[in-house]
């Protein structure tokens, strides 16, 4: 048996047999709703992503009271986080501790590989120098299992605009095929396969125009066995050929946003898909993944994290630098037919909470009328405080105690009084962007 001119179409050595002699085509089968599936004893990791949900956020002292401002973040904060027991309100006694972390220099925290749920996020107290900020708690954080799926950054081939099929018979053993795909990256796809008999079908289908379906369609007749192969390369070369650097070096990581690739697979047969990542034909990793037997419909969602490709060529790919990636569909056994429904690089669904901070920020100016005064002549010193913070100042007060050599003749404030002989003045409330004015006669 040979793979026909398409290369290694697995890492995983499989043999295939002709087990049948029922020359009809297998029936295709309709797409159905999407129901999940963990894929155990493949390489580190997987199924589909449940976990891919995370809660962000930044921790400031907001000083104006107009968002955020470079210098406001706090460090060193502790935030926590709680799974909510189902009553929508954070009871530290019932709701479960998920975690724990402090905030980095940036004032930044994340808490990562969340399940669908609701969640609280607290900050904690935290005091620094003569401010202390109160314990915050955020309002309930939803995830739903959509959020938990991740989120699509980056579409790798949705399959649902341009029809296209690459078909091996026994009078043509190997075909190809590369067209124009706009939904592809790169703007090209190319197939091509190989039928392994004498007699029978092997085919790869795109958007099939029988069915409608907007998914990668194999097949193959009950006699026939064959290799398959999917290849993303920018489109330069016949439909059997691979330009490992064809892709220009595309960052499938999108800046760090994806985390890994999910599809949608299903088959009437177990199988394996190889996926292949290309720096340039030398640098290659690969992932297997088992295609599960689902009655023929793409409906088994499947996560495979980049930390699951292993370096097939050289140093391995590069994520941030893609020149091509390439699909192989492998079954191990004849009349094999299945679906993989639209391929994409994923990442984790990020909620945002920040907690602003809003703290007062007293700001204190005196001046004097006369600063060079004759002997028993009278000087009045003028002492204003305000308030250039976010929050309403509450109590305050400021002490300003004649030095020796003067003596009190009378004050006038603009709020509250003045004690001549503490030398303290009482001011009181301090609305933000307000501000209070004493005034200080002495001889």
């Amino acid at each position: 048996m040979s793979s026909k001119n398409l290369g290694p179409i697995s890492f995983m050595a499989r043999t295939i047999h002709t087990i049948f002699a029922d020359p009809s085509p297998q029936p295709r089968r309709k797409k159905r709703p999407s129901q999940k599936l963990r894929l155990e004893g493949l390489e580190d990791r997987a199924m589909m992503a449940s976990d891919l949900a995370a809660i962000s956020g930044l921790v400031y002292r907001d000083l104006t009271g107009n968002g955020f401002n470079a210098g406001e973040q706090v460090a060193g904060a502790t935030v926590q986080l709680y799974r909510d027991n189902g009553d929508g309100v954070l009871n530290t006694g019932s709701d479960a501790p998920v975690g724990s972390m402090s905030t980095n220099s940036e004032g930044n925290y994340r808490f990562d590989q969340l399940t669908a749920g609701g969640y609280f996020v607290q900050q904690q107290p935290i005091t620094f120098g003569n401010i202390t900020l109160a314990a915050k708690t955020s309002s309930l954080i939803l995830i739903t299992a959509a959020d938990a799926d991740g989120t699509v950054n980056t579409v790798i081939d949705s399959f649902d605009a341009t029809q296209q099929i690459a078909k091996a018979t026994s009078s043509v053993k190997t075909n190809s095929s590369n067209l124009a795909a706009p939904e592809a990256i790169g703007g090209h796809r190319k197939l091509a396969v190989a039928l392994d008999q004498n007699v029978g079908t092997v085919a790869l289908t795109v958007h099939d125009p029988d069915s409608g379906l907007t998914v990668l369609d194999y097949s193959s007749t009950s006699t026939a066995s064959g290799s398959r192969r999917v290849t993303w390369d920018g489109g330069s070369g016949a439909g059997d050929t691979l330009n490992a650097a064809g892709l220009g070096g595309i960052d499938l990581t999108q800046g760090g946003l994806n985390t890994g690739i999910a599809t949608v697979i299903g088959a009437d047969k177990l199988g394996m898909i190889t996926l292949r990542l290309y720096s340039d034909a030398n640098n290659f990793s690969s992932a297997t993944v088992e295609i599960p037997n689902t009655g023929g419909a793409a409906t088994a969602q499947v996560y495979v994290p980049f930390s699951g490709f292993v370096a097939a060529g050289g140093n391995g790919a590069t994520l941030t630098s893609i020149g091509a990636i390439q699909l192989d569909v492998a079954a191990n056994t004849t009349a094999a037919d299945g679906q993989i429904d639209a391929i994409d690089a994923i990442g984790p669904t990020v909620k945002t909470q920040n907690f602003d901070n809003l703290t007062a920020d007293l700001e204190l100016t005196k001046t004097v009328n006369n600063p060079a005064p004759n002997l028993g002549g009278n000087v009045t010193f003028s002492i204003t405080v305000g308030n250039t913070g976010g929050l309403n100042a509450t109590g305050v007060r400021v002490s300003d105690v004649l030095p020796a050599g003067l003596s009190y003749v009378s004050s006038t404030a603009s709020q509250g009084s003045y004690e001549s002989g503490t030398g303290v003045w009482t001011v009181g409330n301090v609305d933000k962007g307000a501000s209070k004015n004493l005034q200080i006669t002495a001889t």
